[in-house]
């Protein structure tokens, strides 16, 4: 059985824990500390040191992990349950080290240094009497004032903490926000498609009926694959282009007679790799868009090549353009704004894009690094 990198965290974590605290026990009983009448030398002070830093981290964790993670939730402020909590801790750890002193005789000890430190001073009470809430008392004052340091001390765990947090929480929202995004955009793909192939089968239908006829065969595959297969965030790539090929077989149907249309490309060894879907077909269509219009077909041409190289895609798609529709087709129109965004949301670091024109002709060149 192996451990996951949070589980191996987790412990790694609680080992350093562990560590501080038990160098904190280690340092109360090195040396020569003394305390109420314990002393580190002789031994005495071990298990005071144990159950008082048991106390300790109670503290430290309560603050930590649950009053300050917490206290924008209590209607009383936060300070006033700090002191609560200290207030409390230490009465009942005073109760503790009052039995354990009694139970290992250095209470008869306390008495005696209680005594000569009230020796000579006229007092209302009788110190006889007085000695059980005397010492009590000490024990209850040295255990606040030790809460205190340990409950300051807490905020050492605290402030990374939050740093984590909001680290963890800023990338949750970071990381909603793109996937919100990619879907907005991937959500205007559909309708875009959609109207493109409506408006091929509207001006057909009046040239040619059989020819339309086949083309919304062919439009209705496309459509399915685009509803029903493209709903996850990834796809096979050899589906997407699958996709890609029955596009062009379509517009083959309808413009193969006006436009030398040219679709090449090599899906070896591409089983497991993956892509966003959708992601190639506006730069397809965008050519088909502002192909020229020339008499002459040999003149009119669109050539697309996909070439996969180990994990990476190079997508090339070329289309003759007349002069006057040079800037439009640099400009693109929703759907090339939108495989844009999409390419800089999804693979921010992981694509280069590069849109040329030169004589006449149109060019893009993809790449990007794929799963």
């Amino acid at each position: 059985m192996t451990l996951t990198s949070n589980k191996l965290k987790k412990l790694k974590n609680i080992f350093v824990h562990i560590l501080v605290w038990a160098s904190i026990i280690f340092i109360c009983n090195s040396g020569n500390l003394s305390w109420q009448g314990y002393n580190s030398a002789d031994g005495t002070l071990l298990i005071p040191s144990l159950y008082g830093n048991a106390f300790n981290a109670f503290l430290v964790y309560f603050n930590a992990l649950y009053l300050y993670r917490h206290k924008n939730k209590f209607r009383l402020n936060y300070w006033l349950l700090a002191i609560l909590s200290i207030l409390i801790i230490s009465l009942l750890e005073a109760l503790v080290d009052y039995y354990y002193a009694n139970l290992s005789g250095v209470l008869e000890l306390h008495f005696d240094i209680i005594k000569s430190d009230l020796e000579g001073e006229t007092l209302a009470f009788n110190v006889e009497k007085s000695l059980p809430y005397l010492a009590y008392i000490g024990y209850l004052m040295d255990d606040i004032l030790i809460h205190i340091i340990f409950w300051f001390l807490s905020f050492t765990y605290i402030l990374p903490l939050e740093t984590v947090k909001n680290r963890a929480l800023k990338q949750t929202l970071e990381r909603e926000k793109l996937e919100a995004e990619v879907k907005f955009l991937k959500a205007q793909i559909n309708p875009h498609t959609l109207f493109n192939g409506i408006n091929s089968i509207y001006h057909l239908i009046d040239k040619d009926k059989n020819k339309a006829k086949e083309v919304l065969v062919r439009f209705s595959d496309l459509l399915r694959y685009q509803i029903y297969d493209c709903s996850d965030d990834t796809i096979l790539l050899s589906n997407e282009i699958q996709f890609l090929d029955n596009y062009f077989d379509l517009e083959k149907i309808r413009k193969g007679a006006d436009v030398n249309i040219e679709f090449d490309y090599n899906i070896n060894d591409t089983s497991s790799l993956k892509i966003a879907p959708l992601l190639l077909i506006p730069f397809i269509e965008n050519a088909f868009k502002f192909v020229s219009n020339h008499d002459e077909k040999d003149l009119n041409f669109i050539k697309c090549k996909i070439i996969i190289t180990e994990n990476e895609l190079h997508f090339y798609i070329d289309n003759s353009v007349e002069n006057t529709e040079k800037e439009d087709l640099k400009n693109g129109g929703i759907g090339l704004q939108n495989v844009k965004k999409r390419l800089q949301l999804i693979y921010p670091d992981k694509h280069k894009l590069n849109i040329s024109s030169f004589n006449d002709v149109f060019s893009v060149m993809l790449k990007i690094e794929l799963a």
